[in-house]
């Protein structure tokens, strides 16, 4: 009870302040924190990060990106 509720202050303070994508890629002591993304979790923010790491490493754009290296879609 006590990591649950741990947790869901995490994801309600990262969803007030964020987390800069391409930091989070590029500095592995960052990377723990897309996982309290609203959404994501640890296995959408893994599968996130694998993402955009064969694909070069870099976000240019929020959402139309993102979608692409969550989904492997291609629009």
């Amino acid at each position: 009870y006590v990591q649950r509720s741990f947790e869901r202050v995490l994801v309600q303070v990262t969803a007030l302040v964020g987390v800069d994508i391409n930091n989070a890629v590029k500095h592995t002591h960052l990377r723990g924190t897309l996982q309290f993304v609203p959404g994501l979790g640890p296995r959408k923010a893994k599968a996130l990060l694998e993402g955009i790491r064969s694909s070069g490493g870099v976000v240019a754009t929020r959402m139309i990106d993102l979608r692409k290296f969550l989904v492997g879609n291609s629009e």
